[in-house]
């Protein structure tokens, strides 16, 4: 039985492909679609059997097909870990600038690109994982009814109809005899409205104030931010000014973060708030637990230059989420 793989690993080969697509001084726009889609972008899938994408012409270039057989014989993995059977499945009423985001770049930390991956927006997966149900398939079937569970959490669905709405808006033809979608999703929408993420850095920083958590309220607001679909909608989310906090730690990490992700994302602005004098350090803050030499030495070395100014020593990514952006 071929190996399944993880985030960490799809990674890793993805970036393997992108340095021969350089090598071949090839450059591909890849879309990647199902569980490998929802591991990559999501905070709630862990593994996949195979990396599932989108067309990219028959027959592959030869280079291509050399690297995937090359790193499924290393890793014990199927021979079509990447296939592209996919295709048959997606919506034609699908719009690409629309529906796709832009995932990352890869080979990552490089400064050219092989490839570049997209996967589709929560709406869309949601089209997707609706129309492909497999409820009679109890191990395949649970996992595809948790995946539309979290879907509908993401984008803040509470009831059947505008879930099916939106199955509808893709694939009409399977909106209009949707008993087995509506069955699940009477089971899979929550009964009450959950808590609404931050809309805003300035929310986040809001609640953290009034009692929530930092480690709630940030990567509540992270994901936001992650999910966000233009550069002007992800500008909005961190414009306004964040009261301060009185910690001041959090009030300069907030001020790096807010221009890490504006520059990380390439966004039209920085706002202004992030250069207010309280929003830097006058000592040095190492952010790790482990108080050793070699640790601080790491993180001086590794932390981002938009931290690094403020005095805050922290790792390589320090706003992780499984939606970011790879840088």
């Amino acid at each position: 039985m071929a190996a399944s793989l993880d985030r960490e690993q799809l990674l890793k080969a993805l970036d393997e492909v992108g340095r021969a697509a350089i090598q071949a001084e090839a450059r591909l726009d890849v879309a990647v679609y199902r569980g490998s889609a929802l591991m990559l972008a999501s905070n709630f899938r862990f593994g996949t059997e195979d990396v599932d994408i989108a067309e990219l012409g028959t027959p592959w270039p030869q280079w291509l097909q050399d690297v995937v057989h090359k790193i499924a014989l290393r890793n014990g993995w199927s021979a079509e870990w990447l296939n592209d059977g996919v295709t048959f499945h997606l919506s034609a009423h699908a719009v690409a600038a629309r529906d796709l985001v832009s995932f990352g770049t890869f080979p990552r930390r490089n400064g050219q690109t092989g490839i570049t991956v997209f996967v589709p927006t929560a709406r869309y997966m949601l089209a997707l994982k609706l129309k492909a149900l497999r409820v009679s398939d109890f191990a395949k079937g649970s996992k595809d009814i948790d995946d539309v569970r979290n879907l509908l959490g993401v984008l803040g669905i509470t009831e059947i109809e505008p879930a099916v709405a939106i199955l509808t808006e893709f694939f009409p033809r399977s909106g209009a005899d949707a008993d087995k979608q509506r069955f699940v999703l009477k089971t899979s929408c929550p009964r009450e409205q959950p808590a609404m993420r931050p809309a805003t850095l300035a929310e986040a920083i809001q609640r953290i104030v009034d009692g929530t958590t930092q480690e709630k309220a940030l990567p509540e607001f992270l994901d936001t931010f992650y999910l966000a679909p233009t550069a002007e909608s992800r500008l909005a989310a961190i414009a306004e000014r964040p009261v301060p906090t009185g910690d001041r730690q959090l009030d300069a990490f907030v001020g790096g973060a807010a221009e890490y992700l504006a520059r990380q994302y390439e966004l039209p602005a920085i706002p202004e708030w992030v250069f207010e004098p309280y929003r830097y350090l006058d000592r040095a803050w190492h952010t790790s637990q482990i108080d050793a030499p070699a640790m601080k030495e790491y993180l001086a070395f590794a932390s981002p230059a938009e931290f690094r100014s403020r005095n805050i020593f922290t790792e390589e990514r320090p706003l992780r989420r499984a939606r970011a952006k790879v840088a």
